[in-house]
């Protein structure tokens, strides 16, 4: 991919993520960049134009079943999945993924209750299979 192209990428997802609650953003140490949510990386993007996010193996299971993301590049067996930008508009659906992790970490951080997670995660409209899987291990 352009690199051109991703440093764009990068810095339009860095805006939007900017304006999260408690989220700061890092050199990721394979290179790129990499976001946090009080100090935790939630998900990464490579200088050569892949995001990759950990999920843990069932939810991994469920978002690639779906299409919403493939297995990660290297440890395709793992919890982590990675997303493949090829343009512009792919930025839609990767603040989708990286707003769904943020959700859980902040979930798992206890920065929010399960009924604000439950609330929040409404407007990502996801799946009743992920919504199953996430309610079940929130709970």
């Amino acid at each position: 991919m352009e690199k051109n192209l991703v440093k764009l990428i990068q810095e339009k997802i860095s805006d939007q993520l900017s304006l999260w609650d408690d989220v700061t953003i890092h050199p990721h140490r394979f290179g790129g960049i990499e976001f946090q949510l009080n100090g935790k990386e939630f998900g990464h993007i490579h200088n050569f134009g892949t995001m990759d996010i950990l999920f843990g193996n069932k939810l991994r299971e469920a978002i690639v079943t779906e299409g919403l993301a493939k297995p990660h590049h290297i440890f395709p067996q793992t919890g982590w999945i990675s997303y493949y930008f090829e343009n512009e508009a792919d930025i839609k659906n990767a603040l989708w993924l990286l707003r769904f992790s943020y959700l859980l970490n902040s979930l798992k951080q206890k920065t929010i209750t399960i009924e604000q997670f439950e609330s929040r995660i409404e407007t990502l409209n996801v799946s009743a299979t992920i919504k199953q899987i996430v309610i079940r291990k929130g709970s």
